[in-house]
């Protein structure tokens, strides 16, 4: 049996988890604070660590993380990151860049617990299968990014959130991401001057590319959209079955 070992001060949302982990059938064990979490993992043997972002003990949850990874017992189980607040793309990386493999919300969790245990999957799949691809999408839309989010959960994908043009021109300097989710209307970018940006530019030339299209005049905008030579135009909102079969096919031919 696969085991889980949750590092959370909140007693409720442990017991919410312990009893979901259970029903999913894992084995699971919790710890109420970091130090007992860290000794918990030498003895416990889990096979993922789901933690909270914020411990309210001395000992953080930045510091359990950096105790886990340099040991050369534990450095290799990974870690699910999860917080009690709305998620920013700045928390996501934060979480990654301290050796999270996974940035969550509580509220995701709480509204969709298969939501973690395909994550959960995808982890135990394998060092192979961790994520090994990355999209980026570049949407101010919160139903959207949550719908795109899903689908690349099920797809064991990682999502990278870019709310704004300038941002999602600084992300993809960052890391090349395996596939591109673009909506052509944004609040600070033309979204046609950056669709041709990434399709030109030297880090994600080549990199498939999905545009969208929301408000009364979005067939026109896509129709215009067919010279950015783009695996897919999607009119919001999108159905989910529609956008995750788009992904799906997107990142099969990565």
């Amino acid at each position: 049996m696969r085991r889980i070992l949750i590092i959370d001060d909140d007693e409720d949302f442990s017991d919410y988890l312990c009893r979901c982990l259970v029903i999913f059938g894992f084995q699971t064990a919790r710890a109420g604070n970091g130090p007992t979490g860290v000794k918990l993992t030498k003895t416990f043997h889990p096979h993922i660590i789901l933690l909270d972002c914020i411990l309210k003990s001395g000992f953080s949850s930045r510091d359990v993380l950096k105790t886990l990874k340099l040991d050369d017992t534990t450095h290799g189980i990974p870690v699910v990151m999860i917080s009690g607040i709305k998620e920013s793309p700045d928390d996501a990386e934060a979480a990654r860049r301290s050796g999270a493999e996974i940035f969550l919300t509580k509220s995701e969790i709480t509204n969709d617990p298969h939501a973690l245990l395909r994550h959960l999957k995808c982890l135990l799949a394998g060092p192979t299968s961790r994520f090994p691809r990355t999209i980026l999408l570049i949407d101010d839309d919160a139903a959207f990014r949550e719908a795109a989010r899903g689908a690349a959960t099920e797809l064991c994908c990682d999502l990278r959130v870019a709310r704004g043009g300038d941002e999602g021109m600084r992300m993809a300097t960052e890391f090349r991401p395996s596939l591109i989710i673009l909506n052509l209307r944004l609040p600070d970018f033309n979204g046609f001057i950056l669709a041709q940006l990434l399709r030109d530019g030297g880090k994600t030339r080549g990199v498939p590319m999905i545009v969208t299209a929301d408000g009364p005049d979005a067939k026109e905008l896509l129709g215009c959209a067919s010279t950015l030579q783009a695996r897919a135009f999607l009119k919001n909102p999108a159905a989910y079955p529609e956008l995750r079969s788009e992904i799906a096919v997107a990142m099969a031919s990565v």
